[in-house]
């Protein structure tokens, strides 16, 4: 068992999100060392990337563990990425480092994008706000949590 920080754990205290922690003592940083360590599908993991759009607005993308980010197809649907946001950057936006970036609980609001394919598995795992944290909740409470994410397909 892990903890949480109090910025996610209020979010799923307030929508009545039931959810389980799990805290490793080696990074889990990557989609693939979260499934390893979990001994899950990749598919069930969810990368949070956050990006900076053209206008120098950041957004944040959730998306399955074992898809990629295509800068490409976003610009085909509107959504005018300009690159990866570093590292440092994510951490100012969003209070947490990369590896760790959770779904909501971010010290700035952030326009987010969810892609719909995650909301087909059961359960889903997320970064918990450090390297080494990830939780678990229903597909359907990221919704509740995450209320202005914008569902996208991303196929």
């Amino acid at each position: 068992m892990g903890s949480l920080p109090e910025e996610i754990l209020k979010i799923l205290e307030e929508n009545g999100v039931d959810f389980e922690v799990r805290e490793f003592s080696s990074e889990t940083h990557s989609a693939s060392d979260a499934a390893k360590a979990l001994n899950c599908p990749l598919q069930r993991i969810v990368k949070s990337i956050v990006v900076e759009k053209q206008n120098k607005d950041f957004c944040l993308f959730l998306i399955r563990g074992d898809h990629h980010l295509n800068i490409e197809s976003f610009k085909r649907k509107g959504i005018n990425i300009k690159r990866l946001a570093n590292p440092v950057k994510v951490q100012n936006i969003t209070g947490f480092p990369v590896g760790g970036t959770p779904p909501f609980g971010h010290k700035n609001k952030i326009e987010t994008f969810i892609d719909e394919s995650l909301l087909k598995f059961p359960e889903l795992w997320f970064g918990g706000g450090k390297k080494n944290v990830l939780f678990k909740i229903k597909s359907r409470d990221l919704l509740k949590c995450c209320p202005d994410g914008v569902v996208i397909d991303l196929e």
